[in-house]
This record gives C-alpha cells, structure tokens and sequence, in this order.
C-alpha cells in the first residue's frame, strides 16, 4: 500500500549511509526528479522499519520534508531472512539509529573506510543490496 509516512516516524534498517550514492540523491533532489521512487517500509512491532531507500529518506529530511511517499508491506512480503530485518530494528537504537537523522553521523565512502570490520560490513551489505535488487526485492535509481 502507497502511504505519505512522516520521516520522523521512520527506523532505518541499515546502519550506514553510502556517500557516493548519497551524493547522487541530492543531485536527483536538486534537479527536482525526487518523486521518482517509493520507499520501502515494514511494521516491525510498534514501529514503521525502513528498508529501502535510507539515502532518499535523508535527503527528503536534509531538504525540509516532513513526509516522503512509501510503499508500506508486511514483513512476510519481505523476501530474505526476514529475521535480520528484526535484529537490526531492534539493535538499531543500541548502536545510536532511532531516526533518519542519526545516519548523518554514519556517511562512508567504502574505499575510504580504515576500520577492518565496518569495511567488510559495509561490502557485505552492498553485496547483499545488489543481490536483492537483481532479484526485484529492492529499488534503485
């Protein structure tokens, strides 16, 4: 279901925000094409779960918006280890995301990253994001 959902009500499920992509973002906001695509967002216990679409969540809010529009579905719609998606909402908070803003302090450039375990976290993901956008489970620009 397509929904207006608030920013400020949004959980991010990815810890870190990829600066090369994050700069392509803005460049889409900035030529005003920002409306191009939904992001994805799950209810995972009392609160909406951001799975996809982190960079364009914190542009909108970089820029001002209060909303962004959303495609919410169930988790079970969710195809993946639906038990990841879990951990990381709940461990989000511990590790200091609660809110789309918190990714403002958690902007990489993969090549440029010098600690050994957020490097291969970060690549891990990435791999893992392409994997699931070949598969038609994610979007991207």
């Amino acid at each position: 279901m397509t929904k207006y959902v608030e920013i400020d009500r949004l959980r991010p499920n990815n810890w870190f925000l990829d600066r090369k992509k994050l700069d392509r973002i803005r460049d889409i906001w900035l030529r005003g094409e920002q409306k191009s695509a939904n992001i994805l967002v799950v209810t995972i216990e009392t609160d909406l779960s951001l799975i996809d679409g982190h960079c364009r969540a914190y542009v909108a809010w970089e820029n001002g918006a209060r909303g962004i529009t959303s495609n919410v579905v169930k988790l079970s719609q969710i195809s993946g280890i639906q038990e990841l998606y879990i951990v990381f909402h709940r461990q989000g908070p511990i590790v200091g995301v609660k809110n789309v803003w918190d990714l403002g302090r958690r902007i990489y450039d993969v090549a440029d990253v010098t600690d050994p375990d957020i490097a291969v976290l970060l690549r891990g993901i990435r791999r893992a994001m392409g994997r699931w956008r070949r598969s038609g489970i994610l979007w991207d620009f």
